[in-house]
């Protein structure tokens, strides 16, 4: 699902199931870029200050169902979001104000990574 190059050139292959990302097992390493395939569209992101992701889930026929997926990639005060919307079957960004990124709130999980603007 998803591939992460740190400074050091080191790589980590995290999720093969959006059920189990393994996001809190990633090395606290600076990153360089992550590489995700979701539904065989390719995303990478690279040269942001912190990185992050959300699965989100919904409630159907008291069964959870993974709705969206959020990539996030930090810059400054901003923040890019790549969505994924499982429901709709669309892909799209968005540019969201830090601290505001996931319905007007900050979330959790961020991972440091490397500005090559400063």
């Amino acid at each position: 699902m998803y591939k992460i190059i740190f400074i050091d050139d080191s790589i980590y292959e995290g999720g093969q199931d959006l059920n189990k990302t393994l996001w809190k097992e990633i090395p606290n390493k600076l990153i360089k870029q992550i590489n995700y395939v979701l539904n065989e569209k390719y995303v990478c992101l690279k040269e942001y200050e912190a990185y992050n992701h959300l699965v989100e889930k919904i409630n159907i026929n008291r069964k959870n169902s993974i709705s969206r997926v959020i990539l996030m990639g930090k810059k400054d005060n901003n923040v890019k979001c790549v969505i994924f919307d499982f429901i709709k079957n669309i892909f799209f960004e968005e540019d969201k104000e830090w601290l505001k990124e996931y319905n007007n709130k900050p979330t959790k999980g961020w991972k440091s990574g490397v500005n090559y603007d400063t």
